[in-house]
């Protein structure tokens, strides 16, 4: 198990980042369409 634990963070950093990299993206555009 500790071998996928790397491969797991670096998944769990990705999706937050990509998240995270979304909402940057779509916040403006939401609070111009409102």
């Amino acid at each position: 198990m500790r071998k996928n634990v790397p491969f797991l963070i670096t998944l769990i950093r990705g999706i937050l980042a990509v998240s995270l990299g979304t909402l940057l993206l779509f916040q403006p555009r939401a609070n111009s369409g409102l």
